[in-house]
């Protein structure tokens, strides 16, 4: 599998000790038809085995993983895990919108230098103009990081290398990627009118799958289809010294208060080496096609 981030996490043990755990993200990866997976892995220990978590296509199996990997270092009762001073370290989970929520200003378009490189695509609908539903490709690129030591993640609806592009960003590669997804979800839910879903029965796919933000916290709502785990990898017990998985009965905090700043990272490190455009394009299409012939069927989308 390859690499596709790394995020250094703080934790503190039971002796008041605070150390270093990096999470690895790997690609990820089509296991069959409409079935992604994407792994993840903590170390220390240096034999720590990939958990995996599945979905219909690369955003979902990503949006999965990065969720099972929060409730995997967790505590279950005390704030212990913390990245950039945040207790949910910058993952995503899985809870409700709270009520009053505003949701952030759509980033400006920009032009799309035509050279980035295509990480996945899904399949959306707006309303048409003559009562029917028009087909819109979100497409998301690989993020970069900017000189000033920050990353940028490009998205745009279009599938062509012309459309304009948008920014989310962060202080590494999984936060500006989050970013992104979320700025997608601000700027789709403004072309479409409130409440509306695109018709399941035609292959679309509703609002919800993708994240929402407060400040610097990432959720999903729970109405998404539920995290599938991989059945020949069921998730064991952590071996991270006295790291342990929250309890089922445990919901960690969703998000913390809202942060205004964004501290760069002190460097740009490479978190994999970039797949050829040809190659990502191929595979988001293989994706999207694949999406669009059975998100009605597998994906459930409620009122908003």
């Amino acid at each position: 599998m390859n690499v596709l981030a790394t995020r250094t996490i703080q934790y503190r043990s039971d002796s008041g000790t605070v150390k270093d755990v990096v999470l690895t993200v790997f690609e990820p990866f089509q296991a069959g038809e409409d079935d992604w997976r994407c792994g993840f892995q903590f170390h220390p220990p240096s034999n720590q085995r990939v958990i995996k978590a599945g979905g219909i296509d690369w955003i979902q199996a990503l949006l999965a993983c990065l969720g099972v990997a929060r409730g995997y270092v967790e505590h279950p009762t005390e704030a212990r895990t913390s990245w950039q001073g945040m207790s949910h370290a910058g993952l995503p989970w899985r809870v409700e919108k709270p009520e009053g929520y505003q949701p952030p200003e759509i980033p400006p378009p920009e032009a799309n230098p035509g050279n980035l490189d295509v990480l996945a695509t899904r399949r959306l609908g707006v309303p048409a103009e003559n009562g029917g539903i028009r087909e819109l490709i979100l497409t998301v690129y690989r993020p970069l990081c900017v000189e000033d030591g920050t990353w940028k993640c490009a998205f745009a609806f279009g599938a062509s290398a012309s459309d304009p592009i948008r920014y989310g960003v962060g202080a590494d590669f999984i936060e500006a990627l989050l970013d992104a997804l979320a700025m997608a979800r601000v700027t789709y839910e403004a072309l479409i009118p409130a409440r509306w879903e695109p018709p399941e029965s035609e292959g679309f796919i509703g609002v919800r799958f993708l994240p929402y933000k407060v400040g610097r916290a990432y959720s999903i709502e729970p109405a998404n289809p539920p995290t599938r785990p991989d059945p020949e990898h069921p998730p064991p017990r952590p071996h991270l010294g006295d790291l342990r998985p929250p309890s089922p009965t445990t919901s960690p905090t969703p998000a913390d208060p809202d942060g205004t700043s964004r501290p760069p990272s002190s460097r740009c490190p490479g978190p994999a080496a970039p797949r050829s455009d040809t190659g990502a394009r191929s595979a988001t299409a293989r994706s999207s096609s694949r999406t669009a012939r059975t998100a009605g069927r597998r994906t459930s989308s409620g009122p908003r």
